[in-house]
Parts: structure tokens; sequence; C-alpha cells
């Protein structure tokens, strides 16, 4: 292990197989060690790349990368000292880190802010990894890149704002910007997630509450699946100055939840929670309170187009349900209850 000292931040290089270093093209992945980072991080070194990873946690990068050569540096992404230093030399960088609901208003813009400034210059493409929030109640089913991005909540416009601050920076030459919305991620270390919130209660309890209607079909994408259609995308020179979708699997909560009690071999029961019944929860659970406005990705269909990665990349990888759940849940067992909400 190499360490370099600098003054609000640490930068170590963990397991050096003895690759070629210096000849490597180098990516930078902020958030590196969170459910889809560690994913993109492991794809891009399969390709040969030389991986920077820039995360809050040592511990959890040592522990979720541990066979993986990385250089790996520590520290706050709102320190643009930091940032300049990740992206030195890197010619693709991404933003996969992820935030609670709470600090989103706190963090986003100031780490975003950051993050552009640290990857200004050079001709560097800038990924962001994004959800579908920005889109707001949609007009159509399934929705394209080209529906109207008009969010009525404070998360679709958060979300919203990031895009805009990406497009202004790409409109003025800093950075090659490129946007990608997932639905909700799954997966082993997919923390921060509505589906790792259902497996880790699932492994507690016999009864689930679950937001909105247990039949209603919802779009889930395994990370590892996600990671690969994203990091395929980055290094094809397609994907410069648009917006993408990258879709997984419809499925009910019906089917989750029978899915998961078969492999836990546990009878599984569903309780749906209604709004009203939403908005009661909140006023004693902030994490809840934060789930009301959102509830129409809950109430109705939400799938995404993908026909417009398809045409120009291919097939987007889709790996089966029960093979994805049985994944998430021996990671959760392996780590234990102290991986939920970390």
């Amino acid at each position: 292990m190499i360490i370099f000292n600098l003054p609000h931040n640490r930068l170590f290089r963990i397991n050096n197989l003895g690759g070629k270093v210096m000849s490597q093209p180098t990516a930078t992945v902020f958030g590196g060690s969170g459910g889809m980072g560690q994913y993109v991080v492991r794809e891009l070194y399969r390709k040969g790349y030389r991986v920077r990873v820039v995360a809050r946690s040592e511990e959890k990068i040592k522990k979720r990368l541990h066979d993986v050569d990385v250089e790996v540096l520590t520290g706050d992404a709102m320190d643009p000292r930091l940032t300049r230093r990740a992206c030195e030399d890197s010619s693709l960088v991404f933003h996969s880190i992820g935030f609670p609901y709470l600090e989103w208003e706190e963090k986003q813009f100031p780490v975003m802010e950051s993050l552009l400034k640290g990857a200004s210059g050079d001709g560097r493409t800038f990924v962001l990894v994004h959800s579908i929030h920005s889109y707001g109640i949609p007009n159509t089913n399934p929705v394209s890149e080209d529906h109207p991005t008009r969010p009525k909540t404070k998360k679709g416009k958060i979300r919203l704002k990031m895009e805009q601050m990406l497009q202004e920076a790409h409109d003025h030459g800093d950075v090659q910007g490129v946007i990608v919305r997932f639905p909700d991620f799954y997966g082993p270390h997919a923390t921060n997630s509505y589906m790792d919130y259902i497996v880790s209660t699932a492994l507690k309890k016999k009864k689930i509450h679950w937001i909105g209607p247990l039949e209603v079909k919802r779009e889930y994408i395994y990370v590892p699946d996600g990671a690969k259609a994203l990091v395929e995308l980055a290094l094809s020179g397609k994907a410069g100055g648009e917006a993408w979708n990258i879709g997984g699997q419809e499925v009910s909560g019906t089917k989750i939840l029978d899915t998961i009690g078969k492999i836990l071999d546990k009878d599984l029961s569903g309780k749906s929670i209604p709004k009203w019944m939403l908005r009661m929860m909140g006023w004693f659970n902030p994490d809840m309170k934060e789930m009301v406005e959102l509830f129409y990705l809950y109430e109705d269909r939400f799938v995404l187009d993908c026909t417009k990665y398809e045409k120009r990349m291919g097939r987007i990888p889709v790996t089966p349900l029960d093979q994805g759940i049985q994944e998430t849940l021996r990671a959760k067992r392996d780590w234990g209850s102290s991986e939920f909400n970390t």
C-alpha cells in the first residue's frame, strides 16, 4: 500500500497487482464505494482503465473493492482541492455519490459545483449517474428521453437543477456532459434504496409495509447490470451532450415478496401503505416524511423507454430477478445489519 498524505485527504493504493499503471487511461469515480459506483469501478478496471476511487469511507472501499487494484482518495467532495486532485490525468469522471433524502438540499448542489470545477478543462467526459425524479409525473409510459422534465417535487427540482448545471458546463466547453437516468437500484450493497429496505426488513420480519399498491409494477435495475451498460455507453464516444435512459425490469410488489419469501423459505406478507398513512408515519419518521412527495412513483406505473440506448449500443443486460435478489440477500447476510444505511 502506497500512501500520500494531503492536508485534508488521503491518497493511497490498494491491491497493487503489478499492472502497467502509467500507460493505462485513467477514470475517476466519485462515490466509488456506493451501490452503483463500486460496480462502475469494477467494469472500468475490467476494461483496462486505471481507476481512481473517491469516497468518504476508507474502510468501506477496502472491504468492497478488496480484490481490485485501484487508487483511492478519501475526503470531502465539497473541497475543490480534492476534486481537482481527483480529476488529474483522468479522461472520464463519474458522479455516483449518493445522499440520503434528508441531506439532498444541503449537499447536492455544493458537491455538484465542486465536481464540475475539478473536472473542468482538458475535454473530460463527465457522467452524471441520475434517477427518474427529474421527469416528474409521466405524461406517457414508457418514458423516453424526449419526455418533458417538469418535476413538481422538491427532490425532482434538485435533480433537474443538477442536470442543468452539467448542461451549462457542457455548453461552455468545460466538460463533455452525459446524463444517465436509472430506475430504482437493487443489488449487493445498494443501500439507501427502497429494495434494500425491503430486503433488510424481510430478513427480520414476516410482514412488510409496502408503499403503494402491491400489484402495481415498478421498474428496478440490478446495479451490476446498470454499471455494465453505463460503462459501455461512457466508453463508446457516442454519449456526449445527451441524456440517456438505462432501464431494468418491471415487477410488482407481490412478485418481489414472493421471490424473497421463496429464497428465505419464509411466508412473507405485504401490507399496502396508502398516501395518507405514509403521511402519518412521516410525523414520527423523517425518512418516511421524505417519501410522501414521491408517492406518485409507487401508486402508478413508471417505466423508462430505452429504445435510444438499444439502437445505438445494443441490449441492456438483465439479471433474472431471483438471481439478483439471491445475491442481494447473500451480501446482506455476509455484511450483517451494519450494512444498512451506510
